[in-house]
C-alpha cells in the first residue's frame, strides 16, 4: 500500500485542531475525504492517462482504477490515505535502481501468415552490403494460431540491471490538490463551527 503524509501548513492545520469534540473532528473527516478524492481524480486524469514517455499510459486500466482513498477517525486525529493495493505500483511511484530476475520465457521472433512456410534462414550482408552468407534461423518451436504461424523463441531466466526513475502518480496529485485539500477542510470546519 502507498502511503502519503501531508506535511507543511495543511499538515499544521490538523495538529492544532487535535481534541477538537467529535463534531469537528468529523467535519475535517467529511472535507479531508472530498479532497483526496480530488486527489485521486488528478491522479487518475492528469498522471495515469499519458502521454508517454513522461507519465504511464493506460494499458489494462488495472491501475487507474485501484487508486482508493480512505479517511479514518482515531482519537484525537484524523488520517488521510490515498494510494493503490496493485503491487507494481510502488515500482511506478518510487522508481527502481537495482537487479531484477526475469523469468523464463517466450518471444515472438517472426510471423508468417496464410499457407506459407516459415523461412528457415536469412541472408545476412557484410558490412559493405554485399552478401555474405545464410544463417539458420530455425525457431526452437512454431505455434499455429488462427491467421498464421509464429516463430518462437525460448529466452531463459536471467538477471537484469535496472534504473528506473520512475513516474510519480500519488505524490504529484497530492501536490496538486493541496490547496483543494486544506479550502475543503477550512470549510467544513467553518459549518461545524456555525452549525
Amino acid at each position: 500500500m502507498i502511503e502519503a503524509t501531508v506535511k507543511g501548513s495543511a499538515a499544521l492545520v490538523i495538529k492544532n485542531l487535535e481534541g477538537l469534540p467529535v463534531r469537528l473532528q468529523s467535519a475535517i473527516a467529511t472535507g479531508l475525504s472530498r479532497g483526496l478524492l480530488e486527489a485521486a481524480r488528478i491522479s487518475q486524469q492528469n498522471y495515469l492517462s499519458g502521454p508517454r514517455p513522461g507519465k504511464l499510459d493506460v494499458r489494462t486500466r488495472r491501475l487507474r482504477d485501484s487508486i482508493a482513498t480512505e479517511v479514518v477517525i482515531d482519537s484525537n486525529q484524523v488520517i488521510g490515505r490515498i494510494g493503490t493495493n496493485v503491487q507494481y505500483a510502488a515500482f511506478h511511484e518510487f522508481g527502481f535502481h537495482g537487479v531484477m530476475n526475469v523469468r523464463a520465457h517466450t518471444r515472438v521472433i517472426g510471423f508468417v501468415s496464410g499457407g506459407r512456410k516459415l523461412p528457415t534462414t536469412k541472408e545476412v550482408k557484410k558490412s559493405d552490403g554485399t552478401p555474405g552468407f545464410r544463417q539458420d534461423i530455425r525457431p526452437g518451436f512454431v505455434r499455429a494460431g488462427l491467421s498464421g504461424y509464429q516463430s518462437l523463441a525460448l529466452v531463459k531466466a536471467h538477471d537484469r540491471r535496472v534504473d528506473y526513475a520512475g513516474r510519480p502518480f500519488v505524490k504529484p496529485a497530492l501536490q496538486e490538490a493541496l490547496p483543494v485539500i486544506e479550502r475543503e477542510v477550512k470549510a467544513d470546519i467553518e459549518k461545524a463551527k456555525d452549525g
